[in-house]
This record gives structure tokens, C-alpha cells and sequence, in this order.
């Protein structure tokens, strides 16, 4: 029988008398139905990624002839088959009668939203059902953290950072911020390149140029298409430098930076001058010092000739400290 038809039926009997028919009565069968399976949620998924399939199956008792419809529903493709072409909506020919056929559906995000809705399921002559489905797409940015500060001196340290995860994207940026102030806005930091991240996700920088005996605070970052990230604020404290004039790395190298430092001065105007051994300037760096303590350095060229040297540091109200050193 046709489904969702009217009937019409007599009841009749029949004897050596001839045949009697009962009253005309009527039946309708039942409209042709769909049901459907649950769809397991996608979750979220990164952007230009693909997830799947997951899959429902339809049934129904009785259809008539025409196709079973399946979508479309943006971000979503189907297919007949684990393995088969997936397109955007489904048109399944069937002769009628019972059905029943899985759907496996994949999932691919282009946009960082929500993608939960209906996929619409009809035909057959079946009212449309919908199938609840749920995704979204996300552009992550880097999980990462902020590790301790290492080899501090008076005037620099060492700082590491670790990117468990890079997130969505590959990085197009790491290092570091750090600040006097603790609790600083991440944004508003001094901000540091960091080395490149190796294959643990272990990334560091050096910095320089800080003040003696103070504490600062610093944070890891890094940044992918998803934005920028930022690890825990870690802090360090500088270390005191010496009482007295301090030349360190001694021998000194040509060619290299060598640094000294002094405490429990006046603010003036300073200088370093070097002294060979027949008692002749060849070398003068002039510094403006607005504080009470210089922790500086002076570049040694490589035209300076290896020996004995008189490193001395002046200014023009007559303080002189002097240390002898060997360059090599």
C-alpha cells in the first residue's frame, strides 16, 4: 500500500443465497516518517582544518519514491560512505518503502566562530527533521610560560621561556617584556627578541644595561595569527656591584667591550683613559653620570697593542682611581 493513502474496504459473505456485502468503511495509511540518529559534537577545531567524519544514520519504516535530502549547512560536507566524496548537501535516489542509510559528515573551519545549527534531513515524503550539530572554529593563539632568570650580574641577566603549544598558526614572534613595575600591563614593557624556540619549545634572551641592586619583573610572549600570549610575570633582582673602582674580565680581549663599575660617587663628568706603559693616553671614553654609581663599559679596539695598561677613571674636580690591567 501507498503510505499517507486513504482506503475504502466492504465486508462481504457469500451462500447458496447469493452474496451480502457489510457498510463501506476506511482507513488511512500512515504518513511516511523519518528518524534520525544523534550527530557527536565536533568541539572546536582550528581554522583551514578538517575534523571527521562523524556520522548519523536515517531510517524509516515506509518512504514513498522520491530522494532523501541531506543539507546543506555551512562548514559541513556529507557523504554516503567513511571514505566516499563529500559535498555540501546530500540527494539520495530510493524506490520507497523502508530505508535506512548512515551520513558521515566532516567538519572544516574557515572563520573563528560558532558553526552549532540543523542539518535538515527530508524527502521520501516525510515531513524535514533536523539533525543538531555542534562545532566552532578558533585561531589559538601560543600557550607558553615564563621560566627563571639566570647568570644575573649587576647590569644584565638571562631570561627563558618555554611555548608548550604554538596553537593555530606558527609563530611570527617571541621574547620577553620586562619593567620596574610589578604587575605591569603586559603592552607596556621593555620588549626583548627572544631566540629562535627549539624543538623542546625552549626560547631566551639577554638583556643589558640595568641598574645595580634592583628588582625587575618580566614576562614571556609570543605571537601566531591568533594574537599575542604571555606567560606568568617571573621577577630578578640586580646584583650590588663593588665598593671601589671594578674592572672585570681581566685580561681584557682586543675587539671587546670591557666593563667596569664604581660606587658612592658625586654626579659629574667622568672619563676613562687608558695608559700604556710609557705612561701615553690611548684610550678616552667621556660618560655624563647623574647618578652615584657607574656600572658602564669601554670598547677596547683591536689596535690596541697587548701588555700592561693603567686603566683610570677621572674628573675634572680631581677624583682619580686607577687599576692596573693586562690586555691580551
Amino acid at each position: 500500500m501507498a503510505a499517507n493513502t486513504f482506503y475504502y474496504y466492504k465486508a462481504y459473505a457469500t451462500n447458496a443465497g447469493g452474496t451480502s456485502y457489510g457498510s463501506q468503511q476506511s482507513f488511512r495509511t500512515a504518513a511516511p516518517v523519518l528518524l534520525t540518529t544523534p550527530l557527536t559534537a565536533f568541539g572546536t577545531l582550528c581554522l583551514n582544518t578538517t575534523a571527521g567524519p562523524n556520522s548519523f544514520t536515517i531510517s524509516s519504516t515506509v518512504l514513498n519514491n522520491t530522494n532523501v535530502t541531506v543539507g546543506p549547512l555551512a562548514g559541513f560536507t556529507f557523504a554516503t560512505s567513511a571514505n566516499g566524496t563529500y559535498t555540501p548537501s546530500l540527494s539520495i535516489d530510493q524506490p520507497g518503502g523502508a530505508f535506512t542509510q548512515t551520513i558521515y559528515v566532516k567538519f572544516t573551519a574557515t572563520a573563528p566562530q560558532s558553526y552549532n545549527g540543523n542539518i535538515q534531513v527530508g524527502g521520501g515524503g516525510a515531513n524535514t527533521v533536523n539533525v543538531s550539530v555542534s562545532a566552532a572554529g578558533f585561531n589559538a593563539p601560543a600557550t607558553l610560560s615564563t621560566g627563571a632568570a639566570t647568570a644575573v650580574t649587576a647590569s644584565g641577566a638571562t631570561l627563558a621561556g618555554n611555548v608548550s603549544n604554538i596553537g593555530c598558526s606558527a609563530l611570527t614572534e617571541n621574547g620577553f617584556e620586562y619593567s620596574g613595575i610589578n604587575n605591569f600591563t603586559t603592552g607596556s614593557g621593555t620588549k626583548v627578541a627572544g631566540s629562535t624556540v627549539d624543538a623542546s619549545g625552549n626560547f631566551t634572551a639577554a638583556i643589558n644595561g640595568l641598574v645595580q641592586a634592583t628588582t625587575y619583573y618580566f614576562r614571556a610572549y609570543a605571537k601566531n595569527a591568533g594574537g599575542i600570549s604571555y606567560g606568568a610575570q617571573q621577577s630578578f633582582t640586580t646584583a650590588a656591584i663593588p665598593t671601589g673602582l671594578t674592572v672585570y674580565g681581566i685580561p681584557a680581549q682586543r675587539n671587546a667591550s670591557l666593563r667596569f663599575s664604581i660606587t658612592d660617587i658625586k654626579p659629574d663628568h667622568y672619563a676613562v683613559v687608558l695608559f700604556n706603559s710609557n705612561g701615553q693616553q690611548v684610550l678616552r671614553k667621556d660618560m655624563i653620570i647623574q647618578t652615584n654609581f657607574i656600572n658602564d663599559a669601554v670598547f677596547i679596539p683591536v689596535k690596541i697593542t697587548p701588555g700592561v695598561y693603567q686603566f683610570q677613571l677621572e674628573n675634572v674636580n680631581g677624583f682619580r682611581q686607577r687599576k692596573t690591567i693586562m690586555i691580551k
